[in-house]
């Protein structure tokens, strides 16, 4: 009876440690996939919201009106909820930042908000102005 006893001990233990092993490799491999999918994602999306700020921009630039960039990005942020703000900055370092509060202009942002190249960047990470972890997408306007 004492031999069954262990055997039995060794196969519940050996079938637990295989379940938990093929667990762990599935885990170990499907979390990263699900990252870089949902950076794709993301990164899809916020170059359509870029491209459709654009023309918007490149009016308000021209003209110094900023009111259609405003209206735009509430738009866009009222259409969409994964989109929880927009920062549209010149290079002297005007900004307009439209948030779901409101929009606010800031007459000399920090260096948080210009990319190091002019070549679109993104990034995971904490946004110091709005004092949480987002993902953050920067496109020069040419």
């Amino acid at each position: 009876m004492v031999i069954s006893t262990g055997i039995a001990r060794r196969t519940v233990f050996l079938a637990w440690t295989i379940t938990l092993l093929t667990l762990g490799i599935f885990v170990a491999v499907l979390i990263p996939e699900q990252k870089r999918d949902l950076r794709v994602e993301l990164e899809s999306k916020a170059k359509g919201v870029a491209v459709a700020l654009q023309g918007e921009v490149a009016e308000a630039a021209i003209s110094e009106d900023y009111s259609s960039v405003v209206e735009h990005a509430m738009e866009v942020l009222r259409g969409d909820n994964a989109v929880d703000f927009l920062v549209i900055t010149k290079n002297d370092g005007l900004s307009v930042v439209v948030d779901r509060k409101g929009w606010r202009m800031v007459p000399k942002i920090d260096h948080y908000w210009y990319p190091a190249s002019r070549t679109p960047s993104s990034e995971l990470g904490f946004v110091p102005m709005f004092n949480r972890r987002v993902f953050h997408y920067a496109v020069p306007f040419d």
